[in-house]
């Protein structure tokens, strides 16, 4: 009886060091799943530098969260998120969903390449979609797979825990344009406040990836009604409809660019 509690014992204490070691590494779990599912749903090198997570109240930083370009493209980067805030119901953390109550990303620096095939963010656009189809959010409906679509536990895909994120604000964003013809000149924009209500909560809970698709999604199409608004002579040449550019651009650039007039 003595060896069977001596047993026990031992079991509760590497369990329970199981548990702290657990905890302890949280924030380098969460460093992985952001940069697996990030790299996988955009098809670029996606790196964040730090997470900082309290679970007595729920309350998270993420630090530096970089998505890099496409294949082809030339600038530093496409989007720098230097400072994302998590807020999250710790009532749920051993629940399924877990509800984030709000996540506000702050002050993103976008970059908006302009090259002979379209730009970086359509195609982080494009990629993100078929990403999104894969996990059978897409009109495709999921059929055929795609990049980083897996069954895997860790919420890095399709698989693993879900959360339901209540608010999520993307605020004071700005986007510099990159292109041939501007030579060197300085073209800016400020984004409007992105504003997402609810994710995952209809389908009580979404995975890890699904939310990078709907938010990464968001915010390519807030870029490029963005750079849309400046009006940049020259920019329909380098945008044709080859890449579906104008479908996706919004109204605002369609009714701009659809005769093509500015490039004469």
């Amino acid at each position: 009886m003595k060896k069977v509690l001596i047993v026990l014992c031992a079991l509760a204490v590497l369990a329970g060091a199981g548990v702290f070691l657990l905890l302890g590494n949280l924030g380098g779990l969460i460093k992985g799943v952001v940069e697996r599912v990030g790299s996988d749903a955009t098809q670029t090198q996606v790196t964040l530098a730090e997470v900082n997570l309290s679970l007595s109240d729920g309350s998270g930083e993420l630090r530096d969260l970089v998505v890099g370009n496409p294949t082809g493209f030339k600038t530093e980067h496409a989007m720098a998120l230097g400072l994302i805030r998590v807020q999250i119901d710790t009532a749920t953390l051993q629940s399924d969903p877990i509800v984030i109550k709000e996540i506000v990303i702050e002050a993103p620096q976008i970059i908006f390449e302009v090259g002979s095939g379209g730009s970086n963010i359509g195609a982080i656009q494009e990629a993100v979609a078929a990403y999104a189809a894969g996990l059978g959010g897409g009109e495709s409906g999921g059929d055929e797979p795609q990049p980083g679509d897996s069954t895997g536990d860790d919420g890095s895909d399709g698989g693993g825990t879900k959360v339901v994120i209540e608010n999520l604000y993307v605020r004071g964003a700005r986007v510099s344009v990159s292109a041939p013809f501007l030579k060197g000149e300085d073209v800016n924009a400020t984004v409007p406040e992105i504003h997402l209500k609810d994710l995952g909560k209809k389908e009580n809970g979404a995975t890890a990836g699904e939310v990078a698709a709907k938010v990464l999604d968001a915010v390519s199409k807030a870029t490029i009604d963005a750079v849309a608004d400046q009006k940049i002579k020259g920019l329909s040449k380098y945008l044709g409809d080859g890449d579906g550019f104008l479908e996706k651009a919004g109204s605002g650039l369609k009714s701009f660019f659809g005769g093509g007039d500015d490039d004469e």
